[in-house]
């Protein structure tokens, strides 16, 4: 995998269920994403948002924790989703293309 990030967040969900998504950046600059868990544990999902693929809506979620240590890539036109389990989970976020307020959705 050829995955370059020009920018990484760290983002705490204090409280369990927190919802945090859906979340893509449109076109000219889509991005790719990489996400894992540092503390606490939560469910990441991927959906498929580009219209003319053969896997368009289709989804999958992982869990991730500090203790499995499982990383989930978001590949450039899917939308993605996160959802604490526990208080205080903290995640970390590489992207490939800086964030544009005019292209998030």
């Amino acid at each position: 995998m050829d995955f370059k990030y020009v920018e990484e967040y760290v983002y705490l969900s204090e409280k369990a269920g927190t919802l945090y998504g859906i979340h893509f950046q449109n076109n000219p600059k889509p991005q790719a994403k990489l996400l894992y868990c540092i503390k606490g544990r939560g469910i990441d999902y991927a959906v498929d948002l580009r219209r003319d693929s053969p896997t368009f809506l289709k989804w999958v979620c992982v869990e991730l924790s500090e203790e499995n240590r499982k990383q989930i890539f978001i590949p450039k036109g899917f939308g993605h989703v996160f959802i604490s389990l526990e208080d205080n989970t903290k995640n970390v976020m590489r992207i490939d293309e800086s964030f544009d307020s005019h292209k998030q959705a």
